[in-house]
């Protein structure tokens, strides 16, 4: 599918790396692949952190395979791009996503050029904490847990084990609306776990 009818081009990012400029925006379209969607209600969203899997569809998965979700509220295709300082564009990132976004239920899905599913992400773009946002259920080691019960670093360290990487915050970028990242690689894929100033989980991304 060749996307088109590009509707809107929101600004994620910006970081200078000398005398280059790289950005990150999100591009809108029409071409919603989920525009024929409908919501099952009868599948629970639950995403086992042992597999990886959103109610059942995993990564590397057809996009399809979340069509119980319904409908997203928006489409939107992921570019990065490298300008100078006179804001000539050098070069435009080859791995673009496209990424479906289900503001009521907390969660963002992202895929290929090939329509497979990248990553799954929970939270939303206020950085507010995840547990008032995600309406569903973590599955961890054969424990149902609710967003709440990963709401800050210790209660995410108790659960899942301490990360393999924390990075504090301070060599990302100030816009960046959190200060503490925790990284977690397994076999089957990592988790990136962001909070905020005042210790609150406000991103679960799984890829």
């Amino acid at each position: 599918m060749k996307l088109s009818s590009i509707a809107a081009h929101v600004l994620d990012f910006a970081r200078i790396e000398g005398s280059t400029r790289r950005k990150m925006g999100r591009f809108f379209t029409d071409d919603n692949p989920s525009k024929e969607w409908q919501r099952d209600d009868s599948r629970e969203l639950v995403m086992d952190l042992n597999t990886n899997r959103l109610s059942g569809v995993g990564l590397g998965d057809p996009l399809s395979s979340l069509q119980f979700l319904g409908r997203s509220d928006d489409f939107y295709q992921m570019k990065v791009t490298a300008e100078d300082e006179n804001g000539e564009i050098l070069s435009v990132d080859e791995d673009e996503e496209l990424c479906l976004s289900y503001k009521s239920m907390g969660i963002s899905i992202s895929c290929d050029l090939q329509f497979a599913v990248k990553s799954f992400s929970f939270g939303n773009e206020l950085g507010d904490p995840v547990s008032s946002c995600f309406l569903g259920i973590f599955l961890f080691e054969g424990s149902e847990l609710s967003p709440r019960d990963l709401g800050n670093s210790k209660q995410i360290i108790d659960i899942l084990g301490a990360p393999d990487v924390v990075d504090d915050g301070q060599s990302l970028d100030e816009a960046m609306p959190f200060r503490k990242t925790m990284y977690y690689t397994q076999s089957h894929g990592s988790w990136l776990i962001s909070l905020d100033k005042k210790d609150h989980a406000t991103g679960f991304d799984v890829s």
